[in-house]
């Protein structure tokens, strides 16, 4: 019998976070980076958001840390938000060349897969 061992990644405890908003040669992904940033993180206007709601789901075992800010000359992040440009892919060629394209842009830039 053969066993498959698989390594889960760690889900409790503090992560960095960062929210992207995508803006494609024909369409974007949402209004603006705030609506974006407050959908995530909230404001102080309204506290129900991704971040909260998780907290209360995994009762606080795992906690959103908003990626702070910074300009560098390929990763401008403000607003706990980065933008991801992809002038050359259209909204029509479907959402694996989206995701392809939007993830190999955040790889190319911070390194991370």
């Amino acid at each position: 019998r053969t066993e498959v061992h698989h390594q889960l990644a760690v889900k409790e405890g503090p992560k960095n976070f960062l929210a992207v908003h995508v803006i494609a040669l024909d369409s974007s992904t949402t209004p603006d980076k705030t609506f974006v940033s407050n959908s995530v993180f909230g404001n102080v206007m309204d506290s129900a958001n991704l971040a909260s709601q998780n907290d209360v789901c995994r009762h606080g075992k795992l906690i959103f840390i908003k990626a702070a800010g910074r300009i560098e000359s390929t990763a401008n992040i403000s607003n706990r938000m980065f933008t991801v440009n992809l002038p050359t892919v259209s909204d029509t060629e479907g959402d694996s060349v989206m995701r392809n394209a939007i993830l190999t842009e955040l790889y190319n830039i911070f390194g991370v897969p």
